[in-house]
């Protein structure tokens, strides 16, 4: 896995939004979890970083994207789109599905030519 391959506030961007996320969902489940993955596929080619975590209630979706369950929306709901955009910068991928009560999010890095 490789991360060195992207500047280093845009790993904080990507890693920090998707737990902080992860972690507020499961904090609010009985017996909740975040489980994390990094690896690469390939032959290391590209990096993938797998968040999966419980949650409860429902998850709403407007505009292709999970709207956030926080309470002022103007301050709150950025952090998917930051992920996407930061993603994006390096010709990547993101996506998330939601089954069962387990949210995962996935990224997908291609390995740049430095």
């Amino acid at each position: 896995f490789r991360m060195d391959l992207i500047e280093k506030t845009d790993v904080i961007v990507i890693l920090n939004n998707l737990f902080e996320n992860a972690i507020e969902a499961a904090s609010k489940c009985e017996n909740g979890y975040v489980k994390s993955f990094f690896f690469c596929q390939n032959a290391g080619h590209f990096s993938v970083i797998k968040i999966m975590n419980s949650y409860r209630g429902e998850i709403v979706i407007q505009d292709d994207l999970p709207v956030s369950s926080k309470g002022d929306k103007k301050l709150h709901g950025y952090g998917v789109v930051n992920v996407m955009e930061t993603v994006k910068k390096y010709s990547g991928n993101f996506q998330y599905s939601h089954e069962d009560d387990v949210y995962t999010a996935v990224v997908v890095l291609p390995k740049l030519a430095k």
